[in-house]
């Protein structure tokens, strides 16, 4: 007896049936590979992360490298600065030095202004002509008058000279008449005679001068000695010649009020007779002092007295390859103008100090700034400091800048790769915010739309599915009730017929429902020529044989009607087989 079971699972008969099979399975139902790959996310960084690695050093890298030239100018220019200073510095104090030389000179004005004066040169005039001491030789003039050194003795012009020298800085006055005879003085002389000096020849043949400076035993210090003409108010005739010597401590004083208060730790002023080498003056931070020896020592003394001299020869660009030459002098240059030879600067180095000369008009006198190279070194430092701390600043600004923008920019993507690997992990129900730029509002409104279409696609996938699964037990329930309905007719009961209320199993039950015919219409032929055989197996032998025959004839075709059910029962089983092929569809 056939089962449902055997219908449902039919067996081949044989292994290439089996394989026949296989085949067309393998055909028709779509199979997942094992084999199919896999793809991993790269792991790249994060946006965030690869903003910063990409825009920080594309901000930082110019900022350090604008930085570090910035600083490197800014040094330059901090010792420009510097050295800028100290030639204004050396420019002032050359100003100033020459106002006290000018009001010195211009003693000559107020000693003319003073009728006590021209009074006393012009009677020693006439007191020289009237005794003939310009016929006497000067060995015997000076014994003459060797007690007092005076043509006539005037305390009152004496005190007045006295007086001056207290009140105005000076350290000594004399004054002659225009033979050279002394008329008047702040303090004794030791000569009578001063025709024979050269202080009182440059007087009278070249007018006002600054002589330059000497030691003076009397106050112990170093004097500047000036000579002028005196000349009468009302002619300008010249009635004799005054020497005036005025103190360096006037001078210090000068510089002191203007300079000096503005001298850094390591500067220096020095007022240098260039002549003799005589230091007039020695200005620091700390002190002021006439008795300090030359800063930068011998060098720097060659260098001011070959300077001095090229100054008076008018050959200043010709001095300094010869100052080049100097042991200890280093970076010599020469500013200023070319064609003003009391205008130039002179610039050099020597003994880590950076030196800045000029002259002081019509005179030998040079003012020398100096600073140590470490100073300047130590300003451009200071602003190199300020800049480098400004561009940390701005650097810690730009990176605070940048990483506020990578994490506003890198936020929302973040957002959404979170949401995209929920949607992954099987989530279908998430929704990402629009947040962000337009870009990443857009993209995540697109994975939004995306995830709701992929929530229909399931949905109607789903409803096929269960229509299918509906459709397969219906055709099971229909194979399951076919069978059923035909089993009786394998065990010879030809009275079994396939309904007809299945419109898939219709054509299968009609072709049933016509073999059973066949066979019943087969059986009752086979019937009734087994009764006649039987009737007439008596009349005659030859009847018998035909009737043999005729029963072979229906065996034979019995036997191919037996053989149409075979073949029926074969296609129930293709279409049991295709039952199972739509089932597994279906899952």
């Amino acid at each position: 007896m056939t089962t449902h079971d055997n219908f449902l699972n039919p067996s081949p008969k044989n292994p290439s049936e089996q394989d026949t099979n296989l085949s067309s399975q393998s055909v028709t139902t779509p199979q997942v590979s094992a084999e199919t790959p896999v793809y991993k996310v790269k792991q790249r960084g994060t946006l965030r992360r690869r903003l910063l690695m990409t825009v920080l050093p594309t901000t930082l890298i110019p900022l350090l490298v604008a930085s570090a030239i910035g600083i490197n100018i800014t040094q330059r220019q901090a010792e420009e600065e510097k050295l800028i200073e100290i030639e204004q510095q050396a420019i002032l104090s050359r100003e100033m030095a020459n106002k006290f030389l000018q009001d010195a000179l211009d003693i000559k004005y107020q000693l003319e202004a003073n009728p006590l004066v021209i009074e006393a040169i012009e009677s020693g005039t006439e007191q020289v002509q009237s005794q003939g001491l310009l016929n006497k030789n000067i060995e015997q003039v000076e014994q003459q008058f060797a007690s007092n050194k005076l043509l006539t003795p005037n305390q009152t012009l004496n005190n007045y000279l006295k007086a001056m020298t207290k009140t105005q800085d000076i350290a000594e006055v004399i004054l002659t008449e225009e033979n050279g005879f002394n008329i008047a003085y702040s303090s004794p002389s030791s000569d009578f005679v001063q025709s024979d000096e050269e202080w009182w020849q440059i007087g009278r043949e070249k007018g006002q001068q600054v002589l330059g400076s000497t030691f003076d035993d009397s106050t112990e210090t170093i004097v500047i000695e000036t000579v002028s003409p005196l000349n009468n108010p009302n002619s300008d005739k010249v009635l004799g010649v005054a020497k005036v010597s005025v103190s360096t401590a006037g001078l210090e004083e000068t510089l002191a009020a203007s300079v000096g208060i503005k001298l850094s730790d390591s500067e220096a002023l020095q007022i240098i007779d260039g002549q003799t080498g005589n230091i007039l003056n020695t200005l620091t931070s700390q002190s002021s002092s006439q008795s300090e020896p030359i800063i930068g020592g011998e060098p720097v003394a060659e260098v001011a007295k070959i300077f001095t001299e090229a100054i008076s020869a008018g050959n200043i660009e010709g001095a300094v390859s010869s100052l080049q030459e100097i042991k200890g002098i280093s970076n010599v240059e020469l500013q200023g103008s070319e064609k003003k030879a009391d205008l130039p600067i002179l610039t050099f180095r020597s003994q880590g100090r950076f030196f800045k000369i000029v002259s002081i008009p019509d005179t030998n006198f040079l003012a020398t700034m100096s600073v140590e190279k470490a100073e300047i070194a130590k300003a451009g430092d200071k602003i190199a400091v300020i800049f480098a701390s400004t561009s940390i600043v701005l650097a810690l600004l730009a990176t605070g800048v940048i990483l506020l923008l990578a994490r506003n920019l890198s936020r929302p993507l973040a957002t959404l790769a979170n949401k995209a690997q929920q949607v992954a992990d099987g989530d279908l129900n998430v929704q990402a915010e629009l947040q962000g730029t337009q870009e990443t509002q857009t993209v995540a409104n697109n994975f939004n739309n995306l995830v709701k279409q992929v929530n229909t696609l399931i949905k109607e996938q789903a409803t096929v599915a269960e229509e299918h699964k509906q459709e397969k037990e219906k055709l099971e329930q229909e194979i399951y009730q076919l069978v059923d309905e035909v089993e009786g007719a394998l065990d010879g009961d030809l009275t079994v017929r396939a309904s007809l209320s299945s419109m898939e199993m219709s054509t299968v039950a009609d072709l049933f429902n016509a073999i059973i015919d066949n066979l019943k219409d087969t059986a009752v032929q086979v019937k009734d020529s087994s009764t006649k055989v039987s009737s007439s197996l008596g009349e005659n032998e030859q009847s018998i044989q035909q009737l043999a025959y005729q029963a072979i004839q229906e065996a034979e075709a019995t036997r191919k009607t037996l053989g149409s059910v075979e073949q029926m029962s074969h296609s129930i089983e293709a279409v049991a087989a295709n039952a199972n092929q739509a089932a597994t569809l279906a899952d």
